[in-house]
């Protein structure tokens, strides 16, 4: 292959990623602002700004490119849990720093909108997501590094624990902070980072 012709398909291919991208931000803005139910095929290709012909291309439909937005939130989602857990040294540590940094990203301005607009979406196309998995995988190996003396009973066990502990923050987020606003980001990462290392304390008597 000539260096002409890799330089033609570079540029092709950094056009393929740049409607891609395009696509995928657009789209995420509509549902923000509209949610699943109501943003259409036409909607994301008038907000693109690309023929109808061209999204096919890339989507099959709308539920297809909502999953590929909620793929790529999911991925910012592992990442920055994961380098957060990292700066802990604590069971607790882990856990609030893990919390703190999801509910940050989740309901920041750029995300608090779709979140909220979309979570029986959101959780139907994560729970078979493979970036959750390793979420789950990331979390599971985090704890036993930081608590090698812990023992479950079963294989079983531990995996729901971390099924758990990526599903509670999720519910909490979208009763707490979308329909109370009682509390702010550190005051459940707080609850729910000593509720996992150590539980429930009783109150003083």
């Amino acid at each position: 292959m000539s260096i002409e012709q890799e330089t033609i398909q570079s540029k092709r291919a950094l056009n393929k990623e740049r409607i891609r991208l395009s696509l995928l931000e657009e789209a995420t803005q509509l549902f923000s602002t509209k949610g699943y139910e109501n943003t259409t095929v036409a909607d994301i290709v008038l907000a693109s700004e690309i023929g109808r012909g061209t999204f096919y291309n890339y989507y099959a439909d709308v539920k297809d490119i909502f999953n590929a937005v909620v793929e790529k939130i999911n991925v910012e989602i592992r990442a920055t849990t994961k380098a957060a857990r990292a700066q802990g040294e604590t069971v607790y540590d882990i856990f609030y720093l893990s919390f703190k940094a999801y509910f940050d990203l989740v309901s920041s301005p750029s995300m608090k909108g779709f979140h909220d607009k979309n979570q029986a979406y959101i959780r139907s196309a994560s729970y078979k997501s493979a970036v959750i998995k390793g979420v789950v995988e990331d979390l599971r190996a985090d704890i036993e590094a930081a608590t090698p003396k812990i023992k479950f009973k079963d294989e079983k066990s531990q995996q729901l624990l971390t099924y758990v502990l990526v599903a509670a923050p999720a519910e909490l987020y979208l009763n707490n902070m979308s329909v109370n606003e009682s509390f702010n980001n550190e005051e459940v990462a707080q609850f729910l980072a000593e509720l996992f290392s150590n539980g429930i304390t009783p109150a003083a008597s």
